[in-house]
């Protein structure tokens, strides 16, 4: 088995209207070094459905659902990059649409470069959707990086600091 070396994150809270064409749009594009999260975030509408539904057609991917009891998209991405097992993390909002090509430029960003962030532009608007272009390399200030590389350590468990 290949291992991950991209995470892409949904946090997803009442995104019925969207999240099919979202997941969509991620999921025709991932390849065996991919995987995706997407957090539930205490959805009222047909939200979780959907996503479940998405999970059973695209079977044979890389695919992890879960979900959390509070309204809260940072509190999502948190727990989201807790479960990832890739080398990056990359975010992605339940209303936006990858590009063609995206996780292959990412891909290809990450070969080239190993960048410890970069950033999606969002290029406009489409029907209601955002669509995010491909990264480019930003600098380490930049305020709302989309890609993170994730720091690898031997030991797993949380680093406890001795008085």
């Amino acid at each position: 088995m290949e291992a991950i070396s991209l995470t892409i994150i949904v946090p997803a809270y009442n995104a019925q209207r969207h999240i099919g064409a979202c997941l969509a749009a991620i999921c025709g594009q991932m390849r065996s070094h991919h995987e995706l999260i997407v957090v539930n975030v205490a959805s009222s509408d047909g939200t979780l459905d959907l996503v479940r539904r998405q999970q059973r057609q695209f079977h044979n991917i890389n695919f992890t659902v879960c979900g959390q009891d509070r309204p809260d998209v940072a509190g999502a991405r948190h727990r989201g990059a807790c479960l990832a097992r890739g080398d990056y993390l990359a975010f992605v909002g339940g209303d936006e649409l990858l590009p063609p090509g995206a996780l292959e430029a990412i891909d290809r960003l990450i070969a080239r470069r190993a960048p410890e962030l970069a950033h999606c532009v969002r290029l406009g608007h489409d029907g209601g959707h955002h669509l995010a272009a491909p990264p480019v390399q930003a600098p380490a200030q930049f305020p709302m990086a989309q890609l993170f590389a994730r720091e690898r350590r031997a030991d797993p468990r949380p680093v406890h600091q001795s008085d």
